[in-house]
């Protein structure tokens, strides 16, 4: 009993590890890139595409599943440690990390340190960078032409 209730929690602990970045990248790559669920079911079944109307009920009853099979009390654990999955990287994993290496963290340091004091100022470069592109390529007057090559011109230069 006790070997079964070993195996049952590593494998809990496996698949929560499966389970958490996934949920946080599809997350992610549907928000910001595109809808990544349409595109893989109208590439394999283009008839099927109304059962996308209908994910939240999906969703719904793999929720349901997890908390007859798991119980009340792993289901919330599963579900706070999915939820929280980029916290416990950045307080956990990465420091866990960074202590098993740290001659290697020590030797990153300086650069870490010097990228975040320029955080600031490289976000908001690349992000007019971005916007004279946009212009560049949006326009098709002849004067947001020069104004996002001038901009994209004292970016690169900068």
């Amino acid at each position: 009993m006790v070997a079964e209730s070993g195996f049952r929690n590593r494998a809990g602990r496996i698949l929560r590890e499966v389970i958490a970045p996934i949920a946080w990248l599809y997350g992610v790559v549907k928000l910001t890139i595109f809808d990544i669920d349409m595109f893989a079911l109208h590439a394999l079944t283009p008839q099927w595409q109304w059962i996308l109307d209908f994910k939240f009920f999906g969703l719904l009853a793999v929720a349901v599943f997890l908390l007859i099979f798991l119980g009340p009390k792993e289901f919330l654990t599963l579900l706070a440690y999915v939820l929280g999955y980029p916290l416990v990287v950045l307080f956990w994993k990465v420091p866990k990390l960074l202590l098993r290496r740290w001659p290697l963290a020590i030797a990153f340091s300086p650069a870490v340190f010097a990228g975040i004091t320029r955080l600031r100022t490289n976000f908001l470069l690349y992000a007019v960078l971005a916007f004279s592109a946009l212009f560049i390529l949006c326009s098709s007057s002849s004067t947001t032409t020069p104004l996002g090559s001038l901009c994209n011109t004292v970016t690169t230069t900068v």
